[in-house]
């Protein structure tokens, strides 16, 4: 009583990114658990291992500290997927020099910034190769961050992945009808999307170098 017809639940389902009603309540309830979670103030879900986030914005900064994760957090966030990306000469300079003629129109930048900015994140991720820690990538699927992705990974493919390298990565998200990155989400569904991070090995290292050497 009080639950619509089996067809208006598949409709429901449909409507909101999901397959089922099943699959809807089991989302919902997901959700209410990580919400739970953060209001009780359980523990950080990556409390178990010493934990480097990187992200290619500071779009999810705040939302992780406020789902509750105690991990260090790193911006990667060059746009490689516009402008130059020479194999050979300063790629940082050359890379700053774009950035600021490019945005510096709408945005406050100076190139001395930006090639601070730009030299301190390939520093860090330099720094997390080979590293006893778990590093996990939250990444989305538009060319902006799977080349952001490409670079992370050709680097440790190069000077040695970390420990753990995990990524949590999403197309869509169910409710959101236009869903443009993990930026819109509430602190509580990136604490549910902590369970869906799976495990890189050799081989994504290997793709990542042939993808970023080809570009």
């Amino acid at each position: 009583e009080g639950c619509p017809h089996p067809v208006a639940q598949h409709a429901i389902a449909r409507e909101l990114g999901l397959a089922s009603w099943p699959r809807l309540k089991a989302h919902i309830l997901a959700l209410d658990r990580a919400r739970d979670a953060i209001r009780h103030g359980d523990p950080a879900p990556d409390t178990d291992r010493d934990t480097l986030h990187i992200r290619c914005g500071s779009d999810i900064r705040d939302g992780l500290r406020q789902a509750g994760f105690a991990g260090d957090f790193l911006e990667v966030s060059d746009p490689l997927c516009h402008g130059p990306v020479p194999a050979d000469g300063d790629l940082i300079a050359i890379r700053a020099a774009f950035i600021v003629a490019q945005y510096g129109a709408v945005l406050p930048l100076d190139v001395d910034a930006v090639i601070d900015k730009l030299t301190a994140a390939e520093r860090a991720l330099r720094t997390a190769a080979g590293q006893d820690r778990r590093v996990v990538l939250w990444m989305e699927h538009d060319a902006y961050d799977q080349l952001i992705l490409a670079r992370c990974l050709a680097v440790f493919a190069e000077h040695g992945a970390p420990a753990r390298l995990e990524l949590i990565q999403r197309d869509r998200f169910p409710g959101r009808a236009r869903f443009i990155g993990l930026g819109q989400l509430a602190p509580e569904a990136l604490r549910m999307l902590w369970t869906e991070r799976v495990p890189l090995d050799a081989r994504h290292l290997a793709v990542g170098h042939r993808v970023w050497a080809a570009l």
